[in-house]
């Protein structure tokens, strides 16, 4: 569907403009906020009603913003940062998260799909911390380590846990120096976490400005760090994706009705662009939580508590699909071949969508709470293999047909 998407796409020219009032600059927006204008002739029209005009601030509001840590890693979750970060496929971060676990005894658990812990594991959280205390993380670590370690429920929650907690380093000595590459690279990640998820809070002044220039708006965004909080820990300067976050300008000293001159204006060019392919860490995303593609509200809640596959076989899932060569690797993005399209003419609709999986789920609860029959679902499983199995011989049969 993403490649259809794709492939059927039209890109359109915009331009934005941007006007610089000498102590902060300002993008243009519409009435409907968007920053894009799709005609040349609007263009003009706004050059000429802007240049060296009058601009007054008609609407200054400020709030204080609290962002809570982030939560500790799942398998999931890790793999999709570490495929975001380093490249890393999901299945080669499981390889190289099995081997921190296994042969170093660096890490907890892997094949977790819980990120919090249970309350009678928060008193070894200090000796944790001690045996990471080393290179860089030494200095982010003794603030924590000179007073109680007190975790809230961001981290600690017994009903969130059920066969294994977060993934989290173990109070096993370090010989970095004994660690591959990859395996290095995969530990700062589950160290950072770990620091970062008992830190406190990220707290900023969100500012938003609009500026009017007769009748044209111009918006404004800045923040002001109240407490750098847990972002101290993490790069602040990239967004989860590892890109770099848009340059937010200090805006200080302002207020409402304040009268300002239009220095001088930007006009930039762009084209709109079609959606992105899956990457590994896009798709896993997916694979956790489908809901978007399900319209059905009761199946949407089945398939948000389990998704498509579990952590522990997702990897497995998207390395099937690579050898059987139905998607193909094109630098981080994952894209379906010939085969891939040809197979999705041939199965049942049935198979192509996740709302059989929801329903078998929603049967499989059912049954847990003693209110379904298992033999019948077994029995209903079973019919509907054979018709599916029958209707896919009878369309490989059209197929070759019309091959041939």
């Amino acid at each position: 569907k993403r490649e259809n998407e794709i492939q059927n796409f039209l890109s359109r020219n915009f331009y934005t403009i941007r006007a610089d009032f000498g102590s902060y600059f300002g993008e243009w927006i519409d009435s409907n906020n968007s920053v894009r204008i799709f005609s040349e002739d609007l263009v003009e029209k706004i050059k000429t009603e802007i240049r060296g005009k009058s601009a007054k601030i008609d609407e200054l509001v400020e709030k204080q913003k609290n962002e809570q840590p982030p939560l500790a890693y799942d398998l999931t979750e890790l793999q999709r940062d570490a495929n975001r970060k380093f490249s890393f496929s999901a299945k080669h971060t499981l390889s190289t998260l099995q081997a921190l676990y296994e042969r170093h005894k660096l890490v907890t658990y892997p094949r977790t799909d819980s990120r919090y812990i249970t309350s009678d594991m928060v008193p070894t959280l200090p000796e944790r911390l001690k045996k990471i205390s080393f290179g860089h993380y030494k200095s982010l670590i003794k603030p924590l380590l000179e007073k109680p370690l007190n975790p809230g429920k961001r981290f600690v929650n017994n009903s969130k846990v059920s066969d294994h907690h977060a993934i989290i380093p173990t109070e096993q000595n370090v010989v970095f120096d004994k660690l591959s590459n990859d395996e290095k690279k995969l530990y700062d990640l589950i160290i950072t976490r770990f620091i970062a998820v008992l830190y406190p809070n990220y707290i900023y002044n969100s500012i938003k400005i609009i500026t009017k220039v007769g009748n044209h708006s111009f918006v404004s965004r800045g923040r002001n760090v109240v407490q750098s909080g847990w972002r101290a820990v993490t790069n602040p300067l990239l967004d989860e994706n590892n890109n770099e976050k848009k340059v937010e300008q200090p805006l200080k000293s302002f207020s409402l009705n304040q009268k300002f001159k239009v220095k001088d204006f930007q006009i930039r060019k762009g084209s709109t662009t079609p959606p992105s392919r899956y990457t590994e860490a896009t798709l896993l995303s997916a694979m956790e939580n489908p809901t978007k593609f399900i319209d059905d509200k009761d199946l949407k809640k089945t398939i948000k508590s389990g998704g498509l596959g579990t952590p522990a076989t997702r990897a497995d899932i998207i390395e099937k699909l690579l050898r059987a060569n139905y998607i193909s690797r094109e630098g981080k993005s994952l894209r379906p071949t010939k085969k891939a399209f040809e197979l999705i003419k041939l199965v049942p609709e049935e198979l192509r969508f996740a709302e059989l999986t929801a329903r078998w789920e929603k049967k499989l609860e059912l049954i847990a709470k003693g209110d379904f029959d298992p033999k019948k679902f077994s029995k209903d499983i079973r019919e509907k293999s054979i018709q599916m199995i029958d209707a896919i011989k009878i369309a490989k049969q059209n197929i070759l047909l019309q091959i041939y």
